[in-house]
């Protein structure tokens, strides 16, 4: 994979992990997964896994360089069109002991066209994270999309050429 395409792709996995930091954050502060949405919420979050504990994992796996967390949290339709060996291979590139990531605000949940590889599939139950904070050492804000799947937070990436005849 070129440079610039892992700088790419590490970009994406941490702008999903900011995402996550920063609904966790939001759903303790204003305890989304209750009975009631907060104010001005267009949902309440109700999951066994916290956004926040969620995003705090994923931080410490990409400071740490945890390979197998992080494939662990991979959304099924990044291994259906990509396979295991090809997203192992690409999870390295997102190893930053720099990242810091702060929810901001978050949405959902929505069916997310996931797309890359010249392929799209719309996923459902996504939410949408947007976050702040330090990527690669630099200051940073993105959107991340996560897939809640049983009870816990699912992420997406490109890792590289789609499998022949994969969704």
């Amino acid at each position: 994979m070129r440079g610039s395409s892992r700088r790419a792709l590490a970009k994406a996995v941490i702008s999903l992990g900011v995402s996550a930091i920063t609904v966790g954050s939001l759903g303790l502060a204003r305890h989304w997964g209750g009975t009631t949405a907060p104010s001005g919420s267009t949902a309440a979050v109700s999951v066994s896994e916290k956004p926040a504990a969620f995003l705090a994992s994923f931080v410490r796996a990409l400071r740490s360089s945890d390979a197998t967390f992080l494939f662990d949290r991979l959304d099924r339709a990044v291994i259906a069109r990509y396979g295991a060996p090809a997203c192992r291979s690409a999870i390295p590139e997102l190893f930053d002991s720099t990242v810091a990531l702060k929810l901001t605000s978050v949405s959902g949940p929505r069916t997310f066209t996931y797309a890359g590889g010249g392929k799209s599939v719309g996923v459902p139950d996504v939410y949408t994270f947007n976050v702040t904070g330090v990527i690669f050492g630099q200051a940073a804000t993105r959107q991340y999309h996560l897939a809640l799947v049983d009870g816990r937070f699912r992420t997406f990436l490109d890792c590289g050429t789609p499998l022949p005849g994969a969704p």
